[in-house]
């Protein structure tokens, strides 16, 4: 970061673009991962908190008529709704490590 660092002591453009930056200030990549690491475990709460909630509504309605192939149903659902969840996730790691490299670099 050194170089950065030097660069900003005498100029207010990106070295990147020529574009005036609006502030000086050095953003640390661990705050960043930070925030996406955040983001990423809300995301995980969230997902995990609304298939518990489906998987009970799912067993409810299976008790209630008695039907166990609809439980089975609801639960491939659920478990479809889960892998593409994971699927979304990984997708937003990725962005976040190629994003961490890129401003890295």
């Amino acid at each position: 970061m050194g170089s950065i660092m030097d660069w900003l002591r005498v100029n207010d453009t990106s070295p990147l673009t020529g574009l005036r930056l609006l502030h000086r200030r050095i953003l640390r990549l661990s705050s960043l991962i930070t925030i996406f690491e955040g983001f990423l475990s809300a995301c995980w709460s969230q997902r995990e908190a609304g298939r518990s909630q489906r998987q009970a509504e799912a067993r409810a309605a299976c008790i209630l008529e008695g039907q166990d192939d609809q439980l089975i149903d609801e639960l491939r659902r659920l478990d479809s709704y889960i892998k593409e969840g994971r699927v979304e996730v990984e997708k937003w790691k990725d962005f976040a490590l190629q994003s961490a490299r890129n401003m890295s670099s």
